[in-house]
């Protein structure tokens, strides 16, 4: 791996979880609007407490997913397909990889 391929790939580690700290920061930014009371100190349940962290940690997937394709997007007319076929094919995390991979594939498609 050259130095242009580690830039590259702290890039593509960074954009997607800068992204996914957006969504929870937007989702804050929401939820402050529709249900100010959300944040006021009050005695919860465990049922509120699990049904927060499950939305706490879809909106981090789904920032890091977006984060992804917007990296892919981006840097789509720069880098040629077998640069980035490392980054975004490599079975690392089983399911962010198929999801990775999907995107990457529809992105960049094959041109056999």
């Amino acid at each position: 791996m050259n130095q242009r391929d580690r830039w590259l790939f702290l890039t593509a580690v960074f954009i997607p979880l800068t992204t996914a700290v957006g969504a929870i920061f937007l989702l804050v930014w929401i939820l402050k609007g529709v249900a100010p009371g959300v944040f006021e100190a009050h005695d919860s349940s465990g049922l509120e407490l699990l049904v927060g962290m499950a939305v706490l940690l879809i909106t981090l997937i789904a920032g890091f997913l977006a984060g992804a394709l917007v990296f892919l997007l981006i840097w789509r007319p720069f880098v040629s397909r077998s640069v980035l076929e490392s980054i975004f094919t490599q079975p690392k995390v089983p399911v962010f990889s198929q999801a990775l991979a999907w995107f990457f594939n529809r992105i960049y498609p094959d041109k056999k």
